[in-house]
């Protein structure tokens, strides 16, 4: 199963160029890199994971790329560990 990735948000206000250079700051994988970064995560190349090591699936997955602005980055990882605080 071939699996891929590309996200960006894209507005007239927002100061960040979305450059090569963007994408590798803030999530830019390939081939092999990809499990080891998404495995676990709750996104949809980690749920992707999860279904192939349960239904046997071998996959191809060459690029992953998402380009936003790092405040969006470190405004997301401090609601996901709220959201693990809550449920433990």
């Amino acid at each position: 199963m071939f699996t891929a990735s590309f996200m960006h948000e894209t507005h007239s206000f927002s100061p960040v160029p979305a450059d090569l250079d963007s994408f590798r700051r803030t999530g830019y994988h390939v081939g092999d890199e990809i499990p080891r970064y998404f495995r676990g995560t709750r996104t949809e190349l980690g749920a992707v994971l999860v279904l192939a090591e349960r239904y046997g699936w071998d996959l191809v997955h060459p690029i992953s790329g998402h380009s936003r602005d790092q405040r969006q980055r470190r405004f997301r990882l401090q609601l996901e560990a709220a959201e693990d605080a809550s449920t433990t």
